[in-house]
């Protein structure tokens, strides 16, 4: 996993706001906060193309937005049934479940192609969630749909 500690450029701050916005639990969220968030809490990540992001069983440590490539994920059910669950692309999201629940990742999420992610670290996420009940409630309701959605798969 290559890590860019670089301050993200007001493009991607944008972009983040505008698909952060469009993930039911941040859309209410007080817009003083999620620029607090994007601006000090967000880091980039990016993927070569067959590389591991995150592993289900391993403790959850991030939050996860794509923002340019394509991602599998998959479940393993015994030791050599793997199900790819659903592809998620620019936009779309992970690792919420984990750091929610405090359970193992429940599922694998591997880089279909070169990949560029933003993630919101365990500790970070969960401080400011900590203060939001609402929040925290949205998240929560999120999860459980969401599990329940790959227990069906």
């Amino acid at each position: 996993m290559e890590e860019f500690f670089m301050e993200l450029t007001q493009e991607e701050i944008q972009w983040l706001y505008r698909n952060l916005r469009s993930v039911d639990f941040f859309a209410d969220a007080n817009v003083d906060d999620i620029d607090l968030l994007l601006r000090t809490q967000v880091h980039k990540y990016s993927y070569k193309k067959g590389q591991k992001i995150c592993k289900q069983g391993t403790p959850g440590d991030a939050f996860f937005m794509i923002y340019k490539g394509k991602v599998s994920v998959t479940v393993s059910k015994g030791l050599f049934q793997k199900t790819k669950v659903t592809e998620l692309g620019p936009g779309q999201f992970f690792g919420e479940m984990a750091l929610i629940s405090n359970e193992p990742r429940t599922a694998t999420v591997i880089a279909d192609e070169w990949t560029e992610c933003f993630a919101i670290l365990k500790f970070d996420f969960n401080m400011f969630v900590s203060d939001k009940p609402l929040f925290a409630q949205k998240v929560r309701s999120a999860t459980a749909q969401r599990k329940f959605e790959l227990q069906q798969k």
